[in-house]
C-alpha cells in the first residue's frame, strides 16, 4: 500500500493491516483454473489455511462459535473452508483418479466422439451426426463438453452458466495451457470427364434377310427368315473432386516463473475476429506484469546504525531489516554492496560472509521480517571513505529494488562518510639510537651536555607530525626520560631555548613549529643533558605521541616508542678504601685488589690500561700481569713464569690502573 513519497520522490510502501474480499462485487466472475500441483500444495492451500487460522483468531476473541446465522464472519469461514476442501479434492486424483486409466486409443470413442467429428460419413453410418447437427452439439464455452457436462458445481453455479465462463485463470512455472478449436466442412461429389470423348450410349442393329434357298456364309439354308444382330455401345468418363474448408483458432497460455498466477478474460474483436486478451488480475514477477500484483516487492531499512566511534582494531557493525511486502510465497533476491567514489578498501561481510559487489542471494518468506548483520571492516592505513550503498533487488528486474546507504558521522562539508577513530600518529627511532639501541656520554664523549636525536614519521606521506598537529587529533610528540627505577617519565629539554612565549617550546616536541621534518619524514632535536639538568646516572628514553583523548584502547589516544637505556657518567671512578691486602708488603704470586666507587666496564676487551712498575727494574703491563675485573674491584698479580721472582724480594714499586699516557686521568696507587 502505497501511504506517500519521501524526500527523494520515492514511493513509501507499507504492508496493509487488513485486506477485505467481496465476493458478491460486479467485476466477479467464475474462471476455468488450470493450477498445477506445485502451486496448489504452495501457494493457493498455504493462503487459504493460514486465512482460516486467522478469521478462527478473531472469531475466538470475539467470543463467536460458527455456526451463526447471518454472521458475516461466519459466513466467510465457511466460504473459505469450502474453497479449501474443493482444493483438497482436487489434490485427491494423485491417490483415486490417475488409477483409473484408460489407453489413449480409446479416448477416439468415448470422450472424442462427444466433442468432435472428422466430417466423415462413412457407408452404413446412420447414427453419424450431419455437420448441423455437430454445430450444435459442440459448445462455444471455452469449457470442452466432457469436462463441463460432468463438472460438479461446489456452490449455485447452474450449467447455464457454466457454458458462458470466458476467463482463465492460469499458474507459472507448469508448462502451456494451449487451447485449439476448429471448424471442417467436406464436400464429395462425382462429375462427367471428356477425356478420349465425352460418355455415350448407343444401340447398334445389324441384320441379314435371306431365302431358303441363299446362301449365308457359304451355307445353304432351306427355309425362309433374317437374322438380327444388335451391340449395345456404352462409353463412361468420370472424375470424383473433394473439397474440405477448415477454420482452426487457438491460442496458448503459460508462464516460465514459479508462484506467478494470472486471471485472464478471453474476447473476440466483432470487426476483424482476432482474439482479445485482458489481464484482469492475478500476481507476478520477472516482470511484474499490468493489473496483478506484484509477488516481488523489496523493502530495506536499517534497524541499528554503527557507532560513531569505532575504534580502528573493531569492524564497523550494522542492522538491517529485509521484508518482502510482496505477495509471492518465496522470492529469491540478490543482496550487494555498492561504493560511489570509494577507495576501494572495504570489506562488506553479511552472515559472516564477504560480498562483492555480485552480492549474494536471499531467499525471502512473504511478510516475514529478516534481521541481517552488516560489517565492514577497513583496508591499511584506510580510516575515512564514502558510504556503502547496500541493495536488496529482484534477481531478474532491476527495476524491482530498494536501498540503504550504510555512514556514521559526517564530513566537515556535512557530508555523509564512513570513519574509524584515527590512532594517535607513530614514532620511530632512527639514526644512531635506532642502530645503537642505547647511548653513551661520558667524559671520553665530544660532546658532554647534548644529545642528537632524530626521529621518523612513518605515516609522512599522510603527512607531517606539524600538519597532523594543526587539523587532526595530535598535540604532541615529546622525548621523555626517567632514571633507570623510576616509574613517572619527564619531559626531555631542548637545546637551545630563544623563544620563552611558549612554555612547550623548551621541551623537545617534534610536532612544534621548530620541529622540521625532511623529505622522508625524519627530523632531529636536541636533548639538553646538562649536569644542572641531567645528573650522572643510568637512564631510559623514548618518544611518545599524545592525541585528544577520545577513551578506549591506549594506542588510540597516544603512542610510544621502544625503550632506549643510556648511561651518562661524567666523572672518573674513585677508589674505594684502600689497596688489598692491607700491609705495607706483597707476597710473590700473591693477588692484589683495588675497590672503586662504582661499577667498571668490565667486558673484554679490557677498556682500560694497568702498568706495574718497580723502580730502577722493571714495568709489567697487561701483556704479563694477570687482570681479573669484576664490578667495583680490579684485581691483578705478576706473572711469575716470565720474570725471576727472586729479583722482587724486597722491591717498592707503584701500581697505574687507567688511561696512561701523556694526558694520563689515570689512578696511580
Amino acid at each position: 500500500v502505497v501511504t506517500g513519497v519521501d524526500s527523494d520522490g520515492k514511493a513509501i510502501m507499507v504492508l496493509p493491516t487488513e485486506i477485505t474480499f467481496d465476493i458478491t462485487a460486479d467485476g466477479n466472475k467464475p474462471a476455468l483454473s488450470f493450477f498445477s500441483r506445485f502451486h496448489l500444495l504452495n501457494q493457493k492451500k498455504p493462503e487459504l489455511e493460514d486465512a482460516v487460522f486467522k478469521l478462527k483468531s478473531e472469531l475466538e476473541l470475539a467470543g463467536k462459535v460458527c455456526p451463526i446465522s447471518d454472521d458475516e464472519d461466519c459466513t466467510k469461514l465457511e466460504a473459505i473452508e469450502e474453497g479449501l476442501e474443493g482444493w483438497n479434492k482436487a489434490l485427491e486424483i494423485e491417490t483415486t483418479g490417475l488409477a483409473e486409466k484408460a489407453s489413449i486409443v480409446d479416448w477416439f470413442t468415448t470422450i472424442g466422439k462427444k466433442d468432435m467429428s472428422d466430417g466423415t460419413y462413412f457407408f452404413g453410418a446412420f447414427d453419424a451426426l450431419d455437420l448441423d447437427d455437430q454445430a450444435e452439439e459442440q459448445s462455444s464455452s471455452l469449457i470442452p463438453p466432457s469436462l463441463g457436462n460432468d463438472a460438479k458445481s461446489l456452490n449455485s453455479l447452474g450449467r447455464g452458466e457454466l457454458d458462458q465462463i470466458n476467463r482463465i485463470q492460469f499458474d507459472g512455472g507448469a508448462g502451456q495451457i494451449e487451447m485449439t478449436m476448429s471448424k471442417e466442412k467436406t464436400e464429395s461429389y462425382t462429375g462427367n470427364s471428356c477425356w478420349l470423348g465425352c460418355s455415350v450410349e448407343s444401340d447398334l442393329s445389324v441384320g441379314v434377310e435371306a431365302e431358303a434357298d441363299g446362301k449365308v456364309f457359304g451355307f445353304g439354308f432351306g427355309l425362309e427368315g433374317s437374322v438380327k444382330a444388335t451391340l449395345h455401345v456404352k462409353h463412361t468418363s468420370q472424375k470424383t473432386e473433394k473439397s474440405s474448408e477448415e477454420t482452426s483458432i487457438g491460442f496458448s497460455l503459460g508462464d516460465d516463473d514459479l508462484g506467478d498466477e494470472f486471471v485472464v478474460d478471453i474476447f473476440f474483436d466483432r470487426r476483424y475476429g482476432s482474439l482479445v486478451f485482458q489481464t484482469i488480475s492475478g500476481r507476478s514477477a520477472c516482470p511484474h506484469e499490468v493489473n496483478t500484483l506484484a509477488n516481488e516487492i523489496p523493502q530495506i531499512k536499517i534497524s541499528k546504525y554503527a557507532s560513531q566511534f569505532v575504534f580502528p582494531g573493531e569492524p564497523m557493525v550494522f542492522e538491517v531489516e529485509l521484508t518482502n511486502i510482496g505477495v509471492g510465497a518465496l522470492s529469491d533476491f540478490v543482496f550487494y554492496p555498492a561504493q560511489t567514489n570509494g577507495r576501494g578498501t572495504l570489506s562488506v561481510f553479511l552472515d559472516g560472509h564477504a560480498i562483492g559487489e555480485d552480492g549474494t542471494s536471499v531467499l525471502m518468506k512473504k511478510d516475514v521480517l529478516y534481521k541481517k548483520e552488516v560489517v565492514i571492516t577497513r583496508g591499511p592505513d584506510a580510516y575515512q571513505d564514502s558510504p556503502v550503498d547496500i541493495t536488496l533487488q529482484s534477481k531478474c528486474e532491476m527495476k524491482k529494488s530498494a536501498y540503504v546507504s550504510l555512514s556514521n558521522a559526517r564530513d566537515d562539508e556535512d557530508n555523509p562518510i564512513i570513519e574509524w577513530i584515527q590512532p594517535c600518529p607513530s614514532v620511530k627511532w632512527a639514526s644512531e639510537l635506532n642502530r645503537d639501541k642505547g647511548f653513551l656520554i661520558n667524559l671520553s664523549s665530544d660532546i658532554q651536555d647534548k644529545l642528537s636525536v632524530t626521529v621518523n614519521n612513518p605515516d609522512f606521506n599522510n603527512g607531517s607530525f606539524i600538519k597532523k598537529r594543526e587539523s587532526g587529533r595530535l598535540e604532541h610528540v615529546f622525548l621523555k626520560y626517567r632514571k633507570m627505577g623510576k616509574l613517572a617519565w619527564l619531559r626531555a629539554k631542548r637545546t637551545p631555548v630563544e623563544d620563552r612565549t611558549d612554555v612547550n617550546k623548551d621541551f623537545t616536541d617534534f610536532a612544534a613549529s621548530y620541529a622540521v621534518e625532511d623529505g622522508y619524514g625524519y627530523s632531529t632535536l636536541t636533548w639538553n643533558i646538562e649536569n644542572r639538568l641531567i645528573p650522572s646516572g643510568k637512564y631510559e628514553i623514548m618518544v611518545e605521541t599524545s592525541c585528544t583523548d577520545l577513551g578506549g584502547p591506549s594506542d588510540v589516544n597516544g603512542y610510544r616508542t621502544e625503550i632506549i637505556p643510556g648511561i651518562i657518567d661524567r666523572s672518573r671512578p674513585q677508589e674505594y678504601g684502600q689497596p688489598l691486602p692491607l700491609r705495607d708488603t706483597v707476597i710473590a704470586g700473591e693477588e692484589m685488589v683495588v675497590m672503586f666507587t662504582e661499577p667498571l666496564d668490565c667486558s673484554l676487551p679490557l677498556s682500560f690500561d694497568i702498568e706495574l712498575r718497580i723502580e730502577g727494574l722493571h714495568s709489567f703491563d697487561k701483556d704479563n700481569i694477570d687482570v681479573r675485573c669484576e664490578g667495583r674491584g680490579i684485581g691483578f698479580q705478576i706473572n711469575l713464569g716470565q720474570i725471576d721472582y727472586k729479583k722482587l724480594l724486597n722491591q717498592d714499586f707503584e701500581v697505574e690502573i687507567g688511561r696512561i699516557g701523556g694526558e694520563s686521568l689515570s689512578n696511580i696507587y
